[in-house]
């Protein structure tokens, strides 16, 4: 579940770029980056109800970029830059440039393509 939202919120984060709407792409981003953590935590067995977004960062990045190694930890950045940016686009009068949202939206695809690879690996978690 918490995967398929990180796929449509992605796809939305596209059509946001794509009709010039790139303080919600920012937005999206973002949230396809968070949605993408949860589903690695669920996978690593760190399920949870509610997540705080610094809590879910950290989590994240002790399990399984520090203690696992199976993220690296330029990709497990995204999550924080992501959501500074979704900040701004959600809560600054500064709009985000189509080079910014043009620069999350490939940070966001990159981060949700690591972790279907991780969960569609047959490793061991």
């Amino acid at each position: 579940m918490p995967l398929s939202k990180a796929e449509e919120a992605l796809k939305a984060a596209e059509l946001c770029f794509e009709n010039g709407l790139f303080d919600s792409c920012a937005s999206r981003c973002y949230y396809s980056a968070f949605w993408a953590a949860i589903a690695a935590l669920e996978w690593a067995g760190y399920p949870r109800q509610k997540w705080s977004h610094e809590g879910l960062a950290n989590v994240f990045g002790k399990e399984l970029v520090k203690k696992r190694k199976r993220i690296p930890s330029k990709v497990a950045n995204s999550i924080s830059q992501l959501y500074d940016l979704r900040r701004q686009a959600d809560y600054s009068t500064i709009r985000i440039s189509k080079q910014r949202a043009k620069w999350a939206l490939r940070r966001a695809k990159d981060f949700v393509d690591k972790i279907q690879e991780v969960i569609r690996c047959r490793g061991t978690r």
